[in-house]
């Protein structure tokens, strides 16, 4: 039998197993076959099969490594005597026992640097990085190589194995304990939430796509699900089959969403992962029954809520989204322009989703922007900025790929990574390219890596590099899968990603490129300006041709700016994105959320009013009642309202005429549609128009009429209950609106809730003037606004 290496513990992502057989294959092979690799633990058939192939395919024998399966406790001690060397490379350990036992049975242990690992160990020169797969071969090579330096830490262990005696742990957890209570009752005098190992983990479900299907968030899911378990009990809720994700469907039960429709109740946290794109259909209705916070990928999630429409699968969603978010002005420019497209590109329609959340997350301060442009300053005061996680990229053999894509030692290869498009501005660096010296040097290379557009702008591509003599060495790969994609990612010398029509979203295929060390060209457009100066070339956000071509140029002939660029950006995502870091802040602020914001605290209150037993269930009445002061408080105070009561269009049949000294008779029906329009596209800065009226069932927006008067004869809305806050306006016509005993208890209640009350002459009969301009009378109301309130009686 040859000496041993060996490993003991768990077989799950975190324990790393599959960087252990990699790295160990990376020694020289003189010293890796007077060894063997034991790795010691209960192994799946499975996974059996997995690690052998792996181990096949990293170049090990089928004699140097061994699996052994399930041993008993009582045989353990033996094998830590017998190993030449112990290797726990685990990402995350709540201790890590097995590098204990094997310090205090005298094997020689090297260690991660992660977690409690360095405190169990004890030796600063016996820790690797976990994700190095080249660090860790380093420290095994060390270790079997230098006998005086295995010596040393053999003696070591026995020494630091003495730290942990069962009286030395005893005090500890005492103190521990005593540290835990005084948290606790910290925790009563505060609403700040508190991480305790030693409660249970709430119980969450968590609304993703996960892999084989086409999605970012599919695979981000995959990054970062295996780090939130440290925090939560996590159920993934799916629209699809399967996962091609072994180790997620082995460790997370995966529910569609109508079992957890039915099972909802049994959930304490509720997470959405929303996007644009049709993976995220089903939870526009779970969001609405079963609110949970959101983490918006996408600012703009038009394109979704158009494509439910016009399928047919939700009738009237774009409609009720372009209202709900953007008022009456969204639903005229979608009738008045001739493409559709136009109205989705314009409008993020996004606000029934930010509204239901019990609290937002998302990746980027250009994302916090965009909202606040959109409604205001106050709607993010319930949102948290996490950073995009990723991985780092271990065990990248550039050498390998380059030969894989049949490269020269001295050819240059820059990519351009992700669908083209567009608002990608491959245009532009294809351009650039072209009018640059690389063009003409036969060692540089340019690949797009990923689909093309399907329609005139990929042909525009395609007739450039076509229509180019230097077009052989131009290629565009089409539907790149993610060994295609990696493989282009360890070859490459330099990348470029542009952006010229940012949509709130952060692009993963920046952080890819500097994961993997690439030099990388961007643009200072919507998110990317965020990103780190020292770490990329940062070009304006429009930027002229010029520069991108002397951008090209310096990055082609500096290969120490390439090298530099490459090791700040591998750091800049070590420190920032790493998913560790990124899911303690998810847990940060999915509790926080849940502990301070009004919402949730609503959802609460309401889950408990459902559950009320049919025998002491409140009448109607009393419901309604709690249903408005409910309302009241947990309304978001972003939205102010400029209410403007209609109602007395709905009660005649005929056009109604008012007499003006200048112009005698006067349509008021299209003077009012005509106000209607103005308002609707230009409100009081900070309001949004909401026509009104009293009915027989109560006082409701008066959206049927308001879409009549406005000529919006495809447009489908309910007149719901009026819901009224602080802040908003309440608009009467002179003349014209009556002052029914009701009116006046309206505008009573209206005033003691912090509604200022408003006349609007329609006539506009001042000064001998024939009639006030539309624009005139939104910049009297904008300055009425400010007036003191008055109650009228």
């Amino acid at each position: 039998m040859r000496p041993f290496v060996m490993y003991t513990g768990g077989i799950d992502l975190r324990k790393n197993i599959e960087a252990l057989i990699r790295a160990y294959a990376g020694l020289p092979e003189g010293l890796r076959r007077q060894h063997q690799l034991a790795i010691i633990c209960s192994v799946q058939p499975a996974d059996r099969e997995r690690l052998q192939n792996l181990a096949e395919q990293a170049g090990l024998g089928r004699d140097d490594m061994i699996l052994t399966g399930f041993v008993p406790d009582e045989d353990l001690p033996l094998l830590y005597n017998m190993c030449k060397l112990f290797v726990f490379p685990s990402w995350h350990e709540g201790f890590g026992l097995p590098a204990l036992e094997a310090m205090a049975c005298g094997a020689p242990v090297i260690a991660a640097n992660t977690s409690s690992l360095p405190e169990v160990v004890g030796r600063k020169d016996a820790l690797f990085d976990p994700r190095n797969e080249t660090e860790i071969s380093a420290k095994i090579y060390q270790a079997l190589s230098d006998q005086d330096w295995s010596s040393s830490l053999r003696e070591h262990g026995l020494q630091q194995a003495r730290k942990f005696s069962w009286d030395a742990s005893a005090k500890s957890a005492i103190a521990a304990l005593e540290d835990q209570h005084e948290r606790s009752q910290q925790a009563f005098r505060t609403t700040v939430a508190t991480r305790s190992l030693t409660q249970r983990k709430p119980k969450l479900a968590y609304f993703s796509p996960l892999p084989p299907e086409r999605s970012g968030i599919a695979d981000y899911s995959a990054e970062l699900l295996p780090e939130l378990s440290s925090y939560y009990d996590i159920t993934v809720i799916v629209d699809q089959e399967q996962t091609d994700e072994p180790w997620l469907a082995a460790n997370f039960p995966l529910r569609s969403w109508q079992w957890f429709d039915v099972h909802a109740g049994s959930f304490e946290r509720v997470v959405y992962n929303f996007g644009n794109s049709a993976f995220h259909n089903h939870m526009f209705d779970m969001l609405e029954r079963h609110p949970g916070v959101v983490v918006l990928h996408d600012f703009f999630l038009s394109g979704i809520v158009a494509h439910l429409e016009m399928t047919g699968e939700r009738p009237g969603n774009w409609s009720r989204a372009l209202y709900e978010s953007h008022g009456y002005a969204a639903l005229i420019h979608r009738q008045q322009v001739t493409n559709a497209n136009e109205s989705i590109w314009k409008f993020p329609c996004n606000l029934p989703v930010i509204r239901r959340a019990e609290g937002v997350i998302v990746h980027s301060d250009y994302s916090m922007q965009l909202a606040r442009h959109w409604y205001g300053p106050a709607v993010t005061e319930n949102w948290s900025r996490i950073p995009h996680l990723h991985r780092m990229a271990c065990g990248v053999d550039k050498q390998a790929a380059r030969k894989q894509l049949q490269l020269n030692d001295n050819d240059f290869l820059l990519c351009s990574f992700g669908l083209l498009g567009h608002p990608k501005l491959n245009h532009r660096l294809l351009e650039a390219w072209l009018a640059s010296p690389l063009a003409a040097d036969a060692q540089c290379h340019l690949v797009f890596v990923g689909q093309n557009d399907n329609g005139g702008y990929g042909a525009q591509l395609l007739s450039l590099i076509e229509g180019s003599e230097h077009g052989k060495r131009i290629t565009i790969t089409g539907f790149a899968d993610a060994e295609l994609f990696r493989t282009y990612l360890a070859a490459a010398d330099a990348a470029v990603q542009l952006r010229g029509l940012s949509r709130g979203e952060t692009s993963y295929a920046v952080l890819d490129c500097m994961t993997y060390g690439l030099p990388c060209i961007v643009n200072e457009n919507g998110s990317m300006k965020e990103l780190p100066a020292h770490a990329l070339l940062k070009l304006a956000d429009d930027f002229p041709d010029e520069i991108l071509q002397q951008n090209l140029v310096n990055l082609r002939n500096d290969a120490a700016l390439r090298k530099n660029l490459g090791a700040a950006a591998r750091e800049h995502i070590r420190q920032y994105h790493a998913p560790d870091r990124i899911a303690e802040r998810y847990f940060d602020a999915i509790e926080g959320f849940f502990e301070r914001e009004p919402s949730t605290k609503l959802h609460r209150t309401l889950r408990k009013i459902a559950g009320i037993g049919a025998a002491t269930k409140p009448v109607e009445p009393d419901l309604v009642a709690v249903a408005h002061c409910l309302s009241i408080n947990a309304r978001p105070s972003f939205s102010r309202q400029l209410l403007l009561d209609i109602g007395f269009i709905a009660k005649t049949t005929e056009k109604m005429s008012v007499s003006n000294k200048a112009t005698g008779k006067t349509d008021i029906r299209s003077r009012l549609a005509a106000l209607v329009a103005a308002l609707a596209i230009e409100p009081p800065e900070g309001y949004r128009l909401e026509p009104v009226m009293m009915t027989k069932s109560g006082w409701r927006y008066a959206r049927r009429l308001s879409c009549e008067l406005l000529g919006l004869t495809d447009v489908s809305l309910d007149d719901d209950v009026v819901d009224t806050g602080n802040g908003d306006v309440y608009v009467s016509i002179e003349g014209l609106t009556e002052s029914s005993a009701d009116q006046v208890a309206l505008l009573n209640r209206l005033a003691n809730e912090g509604v200022s009350l408003r006349t609007l002459d329609l006539a506009g009969d001042t000064a001998g003037n024939a009639q006030v301009s539309m624009h005139s009378q939104i910049a009297a109301l904008s300055s009425l606004v400010s007036f003191p309130d008055q109650v009228l009686m």
